[in-house]
């Protein structure tokens, strides 16, 4: 494909006489929309290219899972730490920033929810390789009750 964010899938191979469905893998990088041209290419110049025009819209992520962290208030084992996973897809090293903010319910203590590293160094990738990234995120209560905050993890663009 000529458009960066679209790629076939495995190796098509299509038996003689025969049909096949082919993945065509959406991977946007910014939000937006456009036209792209992609062309399926045949190995055997008799049966020539194939060119496909494709529209798409872009729209930014949704929120991720939720992570629940339980910490008993006080003594030495009063904290909890989970690890925030997700995948980086991009061809070039990303610096992702992280940042606890208040939730849209908030209750409790913002600070209770710490960050052991508030940047994350992702390298950059290859086509249809991804790195997997972790954000640490604590726990600890200071009050009673249930705490809510939202993690923000942004990088350029």
């Amino acid at each position: 494909p000529e458009q960066p964010f679209f790629r076939f899938g495995s190796d098509i191979i299509v038996p003689a006489q025969k049909e096949r469905t082919i993945d065509l893998l959406f991977r946007p990088l910014l939000e937006g929309g456009g036209t792209a041209h992609v062309q399926l290419q045949s190995d055997v110049p008799e049966l020539g290219a194939f060119p496909y025009e494709v529209t798409w819209t872009a729209t930014a992520a949704g929120r991720e899972r939720a992570l629940v962290l339980k910490a008993p208030l006080g003594g030495m084992a009063g904290f909890a730490v989970d690890s925030f996973r997700f995948e980086h897809y991009a061809r070039q090293a990303v610096n992702y920033t992280a940042k606890i903010e208040a939730a849209p319910s908030h209750r409790g203590q913002e600070g209770d929810f710490t960050l052991a590293h508030p940047t994350v160094d992702a390298p950059a990738c290859r086509d249809g390789e991804s790195v997997t990234c972790d954000v640490e995120v604590t726990y600890q209560p200071s009050a009673l009750g249930e705490s809510r905050a939202l993690l923000v993890v942004a990088g350029p663009g």
